[in-house]
């Protein structure tokens, strides 16, 4: 399994505060297991002190992360696997999560309240897996990022983000070879919520039989404190795919909203469905082709 290895300058850093502080300075967990797995971390440090967890499981799985203060979190599973990492910063504190996951019925859960928040999923799901690949982001604070990459079938992805400096990335891949778990009947599902100032939603779906949801409410100053407030991207490669922007301003209608949606289909099947709702100055582009 692919093992994290700190950049120097974060080994630097580390080592440093370990020579000038002691070994209560930063707290730093490293797990390695093998077989029918469950570890449990939980860490706590002030100020400027950092938490370390590093996390290696194969097998069927199972990672339960807590961390207080400033936060580093690395979970890597192969197998059946499930993962909820749960992190609390402050105002200058970062939180940072990633998750990797290969195998079967592979869930995550990613909680970060604080500011500076950053968070990376990534998931692979076996091709007989009509479950699929499950991604949970809630992020509540400022400087929220997102990012989720799914592959195989049935993927679902809620990303929900509260704060200023919102940006979400989501990249779903789909083979077609399950048949759909979900009540919608779409085997892949990306619902992207962001409430504040400077939301971006970027949305790439591979596949047939995809549904993607974006809703932005700037809840700010529109045009006045920000000339892009909300920005929605979505690409969607296949058949019968199905996207919905909603924008709004819920204060001055002023935002400046922008969104684009591109849909392709060229295998001749049915063809795809866009909505896209506006309030305030507006700029929309739809772009569909079905060869």
């Amino acid at each position: 399994m692919k093992k994290v290895i700190f950049s120097a300058a974060t080994l630097l850093f580390v080592g440093g505060v370990y020579a000038q502080g002691g070994t209560n300075t930063t707290n730093l967990s490293e797990v390695d297991q093998s077989g029918a797995n469950t570890a449990t971390v939980t860490q706590s440090s002030l100020l400027t002190l950092v938490n370390y967890s590093d996390l290696d499981q194969v097998g069927t799985n199972h990672a339960d992360i807590e961390q207080i203060g400033s936060n580093n979190s690395t979970v890597d599973q192969d197998g059946n696997n499930t993962a909820d990492i749960y992190q609390v910063g402050g105002l200058f504190f970062q939180n940072n999560s990633t998750a990797t996951q290969v195998g079967n019925l592979n869930s995550v859960a990613v909680d970060q309240n604080g500011a500076g928040h950053f968070s990376t999923v990534s998931q692979t799901n076996g091709l007989t897996d009509i479950k699929g690949n499950s991604a949970t982001i809630d992020q509540d604070g400022l400087l929220n990022n997102s990012d989720v990459v799914q592959t195989n079938d049935a993927n679902y992805a809620r990303i929900t983000q509260d704060g200023v400096g919102n940006v979400s990335l989501s990249s779903q891949t789909s083979y077609n070879l399950a048949t759909s778990v979900h009540p919608t009947g779409y085997l892949q599902g990306n619902i992207v919520s962001q409430t504040g100032t400077l939301n971006y939603a970027d949305v790439v779906q591979n596949g047939d039989n995809q549904r993607s949801d974006i809703i932005q409410d700037a809840a700010g100053l529109g045009l006045a404190g920000d000339p892009y407030t909300n920005e929605a991207y979505v690409l969607q490669t296949g058949e019968m795919n199905q996207s919905t922007i909603t924008q709004t301003d819920g204060l001055t209608l002023d935002a400046n909203n922008m969104a684009t949606v591109t849909q392709e289909n060229l295998v001749a099947g049915p063809g795809n469905v866009s909505t896209v709702t506006q309030d305030g100055a507006n700029t929309a582009t739809v772009t569909q082709t079905n060869f």
